[in-house]
């Protein structure tokens, strides 16, 4: 019952596409992103969208498929402590990027005030701050791992040789690679997972997308 697929690559994998992509354009109409998040954007060029939560001036770009990095986890003890310190740059990063609603003066002084000093610092800073906290603990060296950078974080935590050992499973009309733990992941984020939403909330949830003219 989502409305979209995400990606993820182990953080190594994730670094060397980076220096790929850096280095070729994948073709002419698409093109990858991360300037604006701590993960990987992969653009549709011949569309535009306009995602509901951010400023304007950052959503000129197209429809999108999201990569995440897969990052190791720490051991037990350390885990709540490597996920508050993420948690509270994801916090700030948000505010630093949050569309102001200017419906109502009240709102709209309490938008500016409260937001201006992390717009001001901008949201790059707390993007490299989120990827410096993830990767402090390699995906090679941890038998746990996450995609710590966005998202369920700590809800997120898996087995390394359960997420390698990958199998197919369909999504809408194709098939594609997905962990071999799906249901104990999906049960773990998610709850009773295959139990659908309220009508009201099977909506998308991600903005508007247009074909370019």
């Amino acid at each position: 019952w989502d409305d979209d697929i995400d990606l993820a690559m182990p953080r190594p994998d994730f670094d060397y596409f980076i220096e790929l992509t850096e280095k070729k354009i994948l073709c002419k109409n698409y093109s990858i992103f991360n300037e604006l998040h701590p993960y990987l954007k992969l653009f549709d060029n011949r569309t535009i969208f306009e995602e509901k939560f951010i400023k304007e001036n950052l959503y000129s770009y197209g429809l999108f498929i999201d990569i995440f990095p897969i990052d190791g986890v720490p051991q037990e003890h350390l885990i709540d402590e490597h996920f508050c310190k993420i948690d509270k740059y994801k916090r700030k990063f948000d505010k630093s990027l949050m569309k102001i609603d200017g419906q109502g003066l009240l709102k709209l002084t309490y938008g500016l005030i409260c937001w201006a000093p992390f717009r001001i610092m901008g949201h790059k800073r707390y993007c490299r701050k989120i990827e410096l906290e993830a990767k402090k603990y390699s995906f090679d060296s941890c038998d746990n791992v996450s995609v710590a950078v966005w998202g369920w974080g700590r809800k997120d935590i898996s087995s390394k040789k359960a997420l390698l050992n990958r199998i197919k499973m369909r999504f809408r009309d194709r098939e594609f690679w997905c962990q071999s733990n799906y249901v104990e992941n999906l049960t773990l984020k998610y709850g009773d997972y295959m139990q659908l939403p309220p009508i009201e909330n099977q909506q998308e949830s991600h903005g508007n997308a247009y074909w370019k003219e």
